[in-house]
């Protein structure tokens, strides 16, 4: 049959259907994404890895609480079907450190910022920021002013160009307590939570508590209500602060988040607790009253994750060759996009 010219069967575009899939990257480092054929835009999620928590030099003091990392929530990020994308999956933060960004390279780069590590006193700074920042330590002292409390560090997810700021979520850590000239009793006073991905950490007390860390977000509104295979030990919450060092210890955040050391007594006691693995949560600060070598009282933040869900789209096959009449017909008909 002719067709204008062209010579081959009369050709009729059918509709087809996506499956509605979900995908999960947890290891740590460099990987890939592929979109099914037809796929046109997807639910993204990506987590950077959580701050680690710090204590005061030597183990001699409290520490913040590690900021959870950032993270980006988008319900329709464009994508081309077939296209290979890059992404890195960001480490948590080793004890004191701040957490490892964490990308996904497609048409518009995705950057999750990494926690912010606690504050501590001596060598260190008195507060960190990062995706969400960490919570304030006790490195600074006011010989006028004991009881006040030093600002946690910045979120920075926020403030990131593009989708990475507009979709990103992340908040301040809370403050620590100043103390007197010279350094009297240390361990008295708490450090701050780290801010978390929903809200901020909470401020450490001059009596001793350490602040809470802040509350991780919930995807569930667009991934679906937990539980959910992929959701992991935290129900679908994500990027939790970690709890200040006290010797009451601060909370940890919910959304993977660890728990602040706490020692109401003279004789050593527990560290901080690691944020869990692929929440992006906030290590814990540690307390100690000097039982402990080193710097070693904190604790690591937990690393980063990446969730992508497919919805299910129709498209349009139309394979073969096609006369501009046949385009035509097709495309008043609805069936030529």
């Amino acid at each position: 049959m002719s067709n204008g010219g062209i010579i081959g069967p009369v050709n009729d575009p059918t509709s087809s259907t996506t499956s509605d899939t979900t995908t999960t990257f947890t290891s740590t480092g460099p990987g890939s994404f592929t979109a099914q054929t037809g796929q046109a835009s997807i639910n993204i999620l990506v987590v950077a890895g959580g701050g680690g928590g710090r204590t005061g030099f030597n183990c001699k003091a409290t520490g913040g609480g590690g900021g959870g990392g950032g993270l980006i929530l988008h319900s329709c990020y464009p994508i081309s079907p077939g296209q290979s994308i890059p992404l890195v999956i960001g480490a948590g933060g080793a004890i004191g450190t701040v957490g490892t960004d964490t990308t996904f390279s497609g048409s518009t780069v995705l950057t999750a910022k990494g926690g912010g590590q606690g504050g501590t006193l001596g060598a260190g700074p008195c507060s960190n920021d990062g995706g969400s920042g960490g919570g304030a330590g006790q490195r600074c002292f006011s010989p006028t002013d004991p009881g006040a409390t030093k600002s946690g560090g910045a979120a920075a997810q926020p403030g990131q160009p593009g989708i990475s700021g507009s979709s990103g979520f992340g908040n301040a850590g809370g403050g620590g307590k100043t103390l007197t000239a010279p350094f009297n009793n240390p361990q008295a006073t708490g450090s701050g939570g780290g801010g978390g991905a929903n809200s901020t950490g909470s401020n450490g007390t001059y009596a001793g508590a350490g602040g809470s860390g802040g509350s991780g977000k919930s995807v569930t509104p667009i991934f679906g209500a937990a539980p959910q295979p992929f959701y992991g030990p935290t129900s679908g919450v994500y990027a939790g602060g970690g709890g200040g060092g006290g010797p009451s210890g601060g909370a940890a955040g919910p959304g993977g988040g660890g728990a602040g050391g706490s020692n109401p007594g003279p004789s050593p006691t527990s560290k901080g607790t690691a944020g869990t693995a692929n929440t992006g949560g906030g290590g814990g600060g540690g307390q100690n009253n000097g039982g402990y070598s080193g710097n070693d009282c904190g604790a690591a933040g937990g690393s980063g994750i990446i969730i992508i869900k497919q919805p299910a789209q129709s498209y349009i096959v139309a394979s073969g060759v096609w006369s501009l009449q046949e385009q035509y017909n097709a495309k008043k008909n609805g069936k030529w996009t």
